[in-house]
């Protein structure tokens, strides 16, 4: 089943900016240690910091209902099967936002 972006552990961040000022940053996840079969990717694009922030992705593996996702500070380093070193969610207003 393919859903629109909602769920899972962020696991890798790339940075790629562009010739005309766009900034992307992309992620491949996968949550196999937790949630056998959930995987997807994510792509975040930014033309300045003062420009709304799109989020675009796909999902697989999901059951139905609710989910959410979060970003982590640090960048996470392939297979190390662990959050422990990305540091805290990134949440640079201090917003609540529902979750652990």
């Amino acid at each position: 089943m393919t859903l629109p972006l909602t769920s899972s552990v962020l696991v890798l961040l790339t940075f790629i900016p562009l010739a005309s000022g766009l900034r992307r940053y992309s992620c491949d996840f996968d949550n196999s240690d937790t949630d056998p079969g959930i995987t997807g990717k994510v792509e975040l694009k930014q033309r300045s910091r003062w420009d709304k922030l799109s989020i675009e992705g796909e999902v697989h593996g999901l059951t139905d209902g609710w989910h959410g996702f979060h970003i982590h500070e640090v960048t996470a380093l392939p297979n190390t099967g662990s959050c422990t070193e990305t540091g805290g969610h990134y949440n640079p207003f201090n917003v609540f936002h529902g979750g652990p």
